[in-house]
């Protein structure tokens, strides 16, 4: 059985509305050489919506942001 979840697009608040403003669809963002604006933006807290059980407690020094992900395929 297949349990497929469908997320309306992220509001103005969060952080996967802004990223998914940027031109290019993905990317990866070194978060030690950004501009001061960029810091700035990645220094406020926000909502972000994380699938799965995950709790963060490290520096993020790289994001990482796809604009579009599917259900990951167990192999056999």
């Amino acid at each position: 059985m297949n349990a497929w979840i469908t997320y309306r697009a992220a509001g103005s608040d969060y952080n996967e509305y802004v990223l998914d403003q940027v031109r290019h669809r993905d990317f990866i963002l070194d978060t030690r050489t950004v501009f001061p604006a960029a810091r700035a933006w990645l220094a406020q807290t926000r909502p972000t919506r994380l699938i799965g059980d995950t709790t963060w407690t490290i520096v993020v020094v790289a994001l990482i942001h796809l604009h579009k992900v599917k259900a990951a395929k167990l192999l056999p």
